[in-house]
């Protein structure tokens, strides 16, 4: 006699991916995220409020589009600034999200010092780039940062992924100047009770790995994997080993 086992099939996750910026776009997530398994969708900040003009606003607009599409149990996929927005969202809305991925977030202005500690010149070089924000040119930035933003070898890939992006300059400068010089999510990442995968490069010259070390040793419930390999867009630098973390990540929630 013999006796089978039926696990029963479950039901595919909802993953929102939020890009970073603030004022970019979700383009450069396709199509490097494509394998991750799940529904996914790609949500722009500023698409739905164009009034936008307040990480509150942002959150709200974030509830939005999950409500207006019926997304059930979403998870979470927050790159670089996408991350302090999904953590936004998790203190205002505790309960509403399964899980939570994180790709090289920020968490606190704190990213700030550690940039100009670890940077030639830092806070010359930080000015430099502030004054790059305040200008018209949100592409121009991007390039001039490209070594920054990827390896070495991605340099192609890098300026062809900038060049698609609808970027938002009125955006950034509200979010940048209502919430980034002084934002703080260090309380709801200790208080986080999710699973929690956090992602980031060792490489990353813009948010340096001892800021996200910093993060993850706030909460045992972080599950944090370095690549090696990565600067600050992992998921396109180490596309296959991305997408596997994640996905056995996600067979477990």
């Amino acid at each position: 006699m013999s006796c089978d086992t039926y696990l029963e099939a479950q039901p595919p996750k909802n993953i929102i991916f939020l890009h970073g910026g603030p004022g970019m776009d979700p383009s450069y997530f396709m199509p490097y995220c494509g394998e991750v398994n799940g529904n996914l969708y790609f949500y722009k900040q500023g698409s739905i409020n164009e009034d936008a003009n307040s990480i509150f606003c942002l959150v709200e607009e974030l509830n939005q589009f999950i409500e207006m599409n019926n997304i059930l149990n979403p998870i979470l996929m927050g790159h670089s600034f996408g991350g302090a927005l999904a953590l936004e969202f998790i203190k205002e809305y505790p309960g509403k999200i399964k899980s939570l991925l994180l790709s090289c977030p920020v968490f606190s202005i704190d990213w700030v010092d550690e940039y100009v500690k670890n940077t030639p010149d830092g806070e010359d070089e930080y000015v430099l780039r502030d004054e790059l924000s305040e200008s018209d040119n949100y592409l121009e930035e991007c390039m001039f940062y490209k070594d920054k933003y990827f390896h070495y070898n991605f340099t192609t890939i890098a300026e062809s992924i900038f060049k698609k992006i609808d970027y938002n300059l009125v955006l950034r400068r509200k979010i940048n100047e209502s919430y980034l010089n002084k934002f703080d999510c260090t309380e709801t990442v200790s208080s986080l009770e999710m699973k929690t995968l956090l992602i980031y490069g060792a490489l990353d010259e813009v948010v340096f790995p001892a800021h996200i070390e910093k993060f993850y040793s706030l909460n045992s419930n972080i599950l944090s994997h370095k690549f090696n390999n990565s600067k600050h867009f992992p998921f396109i630098e180490e596309k296959e080993k991305f997408t596997r973390i994640v996905n056995t990540f996600l067979q477990d929630i």
